[in-house]
């Protein structure tokens, strides 16, 4: 994790599309957006799917030349008014991973509930990180529910 506030989800891949449009639907909000993939120059984004690599990738996304300027300057900052903000994806490698559930998988009302341990079976899963400037600010909350939106109708079902 680097400063802000890591969003981590799970997904059926491949996830290249489902980050396109929701660059697009971001930089119709902001009206300009720049990237920048594997920390290299920021590029104006024009919604290419082919501008976001199918394999993995580490995008930087600002809001403009000003918030991108000041990101290659002193590195990663927090602004929770409007960025910026990351994503980071890649295909999962392990096949079974344990995990923690912090809410009842089974949707059982009227019985407590305790965390308990999973162990999930998965092919071709994929790691993708949200990185938001905080895990509140309305800016950050809205992003990672338009993100999330876009996972799921974007990504296979199955």
């Amino acid at each position: 994790m680097i400063t802000g506030h890591d969003l981590v989800i799970l997904t059926p891949g491949p996830v290249a599309g489902a980050i396109s449009s929701f660059l697009d639907a971001t930089s119709r909000k902001w009206g300009s957006l720049l990237f920048s993939q594997q920390s290299g120059e920021f590029h104006p984004w024009i919604g290419r799917v082919e501008d976001i690599s199918d394999s993995s990738g580490d995008l930087l996304i600002a809001q403009d030349r000003q918030m991108a300027d000041r990101w290659q300057e002193e590195g990663y900052f927090v602004d929770n008014q409007g960025g910026p903000f990351s994503i980071l994806y890649q295909p999962m490698e392990k096949r079974e991973l344990k995990v923690s559930s912090l809410e009842d998988p089974y949707s059982h009302n009227g019985f407590g509930f305790r965390p308990y341990e999973m162990l999930l079976l998965m092919h071709s899963a994929w790691l993708v990180t949200l990185v938001t400037p905080d895990e509140e600010s309305p800016f950050s909350r809205d992003l990672m529910k338009s993100f999330t939106a876009e996972i799921l109708r974007s990504t296979p079902s199955s």
